[in-house]
């Protein structure tokens, strides 16, 4: 389902279309790997609660184009909002023709009733549909606009205080799909992810190299999404 309404979106992702590719990222996601394969009863386990949470999960995104844009050295400035960050964009002015901000959040709460294994598989499982839907709204934008679109950008990352959640939360209207932010700049539901798509004229990596920049100081390397 999508409601438009002067460049702004609201959709409801089916979650049948990421069913595949949340699998795939459960996978990388779960500490499980060639070296260390689950057993036959871990992937028989892992995939019913896979199941179970398909049955009640909700996924609810918000889109909005953000104009006008510019960029400068150490700062953007969307829609008349001036955000701080660490990355070369403005060596790429002519390469970016738009920008989106977008939210997507699901709200499933994870039993307490289930044992501390299932509720940290059941956790892995809404981040890993989180992020496929991340993914598919980046291949929507591509398909809609035509663009190269470039990965996501989002605040606590490339030098971005999470003071700006505030800023692109008010931006897209989080309130539309129950979404709050908190003072600390963190949102609820915690199963949300709020950031920036550009696009691009062309397919060309903007954000410099990410693994040097990284925020976590290589600590958690097996749930990278630069990685998977």
């Amino acid at each position: 389902m999508c409601r438009n309404k002067q460049e702004s979106y609201e959709l409801q992702i089916p979650v049948s279309i990421l069913k595949e590719r949340a699998k795939t990222l459960f996978w990388n996601m779960s500490g499980f790997s060639v070296k260390n394969p689950p057993s036959e009863y871990q992937k028989k386990e892992v995939l019913q609660l896979q199941q179970a949470l398909e049955s009640k999960i909700e996924i609810n995104a918000l889109l909005r184009k953000l104009e006008p844009y510019s960029f400068e050295k150490q700062y953007m400035t969307l829609a008349d909002e001036m955000i701080y960050y660490e990355l070369p964009l403005h060596l790429y002015k002519e390469q970016i023709v738009g920008i989106y901000a977008f939210l997507i959040s699901e709200d499933t709460l994870v039993s307490d009733e289930q044992d501390t294994v299932d509720q940290l598989y059941t956790h892995i499982w809404q981040n890993a549909y989180l992020d496929a839907a991340r993914e598919w709204v980046k291949e929507y934008l591509f398909q809609k606009t035509g663009q190269f679109v470039s990965s996501c950008i989002s605040p606590g990352f490339y030098g971005i205080a999470l003071s700006h959640m505030k800023t692109l939360y008010h931006m897209v209207d989080g309130e539309k799909i129950g979404v709050s932010v908190r003072p600390d700049g963190l949102l609820y539901p915690e199963k949300s992810v709020l950031g920036i798509y550009l696009l691009l004229k062309n397919q060309i990596n903007i954000l410099g190299k990410r693994c040097g920049s990284c925020p976590a100081q290589g600590k958690n390397c097996e749930f990278c999404m630069e990685k998977i």
